[in-house]
Formats: C-alpha cells, sequence, structure tokens
C-alpha cells in the first residue's frame, strides 16, 4: 500500500498519545507499519540521496509533522532545532518524539547517531521579529562554542513569513543548504502522488 502525504497526516495523528508536556507513547503498529512504509515511501526516489552531511538542521514546523520529521531522516544531521510559534508548539514536541523513535528504531538509521534536538519559540510572527530570533539563536551557539560545520534549513513548514524570514536570516550568515520537501500532485485530486516527494535545494543567482 502506497501512503499519501494527506493519510500518512491521519494516521500519524491517530497512532500517537500525548501525555503531558513532551511524552508521546506509540503502539506497536506505530512502529512496524507506518514508519517501513514511510521509508518505502521515501526510498523509491533516487532525488532523494546524495547529498551535502549536515550538522545543524532548522526546521520550520507547522501542522504537518511529517514534513519536518522526513527532512531530519533524511538529511540526518547532529542537532536539530525545531523553530516553531506558540500554536504549534505541541506539534514540536511530537515531532521530537517522532525523530527520536525513528532513528532509535529504524534499520534504515540504524548506523546514524541520534540527533540532539532543541527548540526555538518564535514569540512574535512578524518578519523582523523572526530574523531576529534566528540572529539570536545564532549568537547563543557562538558563544557557547558551537562547531557548526554544515548547516542547512528545511523551509516545508510553518508559515509563509516563517520561510521567507528563516531564509532571509540563512542567507544572512552565508548558509548555502536551503530545502523544501516537494511532490508532484494529481490533478484531478491535488493530492500529492506517492512516490514523487524529493527534498529540493534552494539555489539562488548571486549576480
Amino acid at each position: 500500500m502506497y501512503y499519501t502525504i494527506e493519510n500518512l497526516q491521519q494516521e500519524y495523528y491517530q497512532r500517537q498519545k500525548i501525555y503531558g508536556r513532551n511524552l508521546v507513547e506509540s503502539d506497536d503498529s506505530y512502529m512496524t507499519d507506518l514508519f517501513p512504509t514511510l521509508f518505502r515511501f521515501l526510498a523509491i526516489n533516487p532525488q532523494n540521496c546524495n547529498r551535502p552531511k549536515i550538522d545543524l538542521l532548522f526546521t520550520l514546523v507547522g501542522f504537518a509533522d511529517e514534513v519536518s520529521l522526513l527532512a531530519t531522516c533524511l538529511l540526518k544531521p547532529k542537532k536539530v532545532i525545531l523553530v516553531h510559534s506558540s500554536m504549534s508548539q505541541l506539534n514540536a514536541y511530537r515531532i521530537e518524539a517522532a525523530v527520536l523513535d525513528a532513528f532509535a528504531d529504524l534499520e534504515d538509521l540504524a548506523s546514524e547517531p541520534t540527533p540532539e534536538i532543541d527548540f526555538l519559540l518564535l514569540e512574535e510572527l512578524t518578519a523582523d521579529k523572526i530574523v531576529a530570533a534566528f540572529k539570536q539563536r545564532w549568537e547563543k551557539l557562538d558563544d557557547e562554542g558551537h562547531n557548526m560545520g554544515q548547516v542547512a534549513i528545511d523551509l516545508t513548514g510553518g508559515t509563509s513569513v516563517m520561510s521567507v524570514s528563516g531564509l532571509m536570516a540563512m542567507r544572512e550568515r552565508g548558509v548555502e543548504n536551503q530545502y523544501y520537501l516537494d511532490f508532484e500532485s494529481n490533478q484531478d485530486t491535488n493530492l500529492p502522488i506517492p512516490g514523487t516527494n524529493r527534498l529540493t535545494s534552494l539555489i539562488f543567482n548571486q549576480n
């Protein structure tokens, strides 16, 4: 069976039970059915391969949790910062739990170290405030002496202003690894076509 992003999302929510702040308990079928199917869904697209090794990933959190999950599993960063608003805070906690589950239990990721996960709460969703929040996090990482190496941003989730502002902040910092998760859509239903997913790199003309 192939999953579209729509029914992946439906099953994802159905199979999760949230306890307290960020504790997620998943039943057995969540790991044995959903995740392997998700990775078969990804594996048939060769465009998901051969990207640079990422040390630090910023991923924008919206209301489709699987987008940030897929980007994290594809890029395999050492550290992930989940960028979210107050409205998507619970989604960020769910993504944290799902990423930890994936790197702990999926054979595809068995040889990969589990990413360190952190959060960046955007208090105000205006362009200048979002860019400022990114800059403050950069300064905090610099002050703590982190060797960030290859940095990337996944722009798929979040609002449009989050995507544009995040992109501006990354470009000011000189970050060249900028991605979004894209799919071909069925012209009749406007739903994603299984197997057409690709983590697409944004390339800008510097002239």
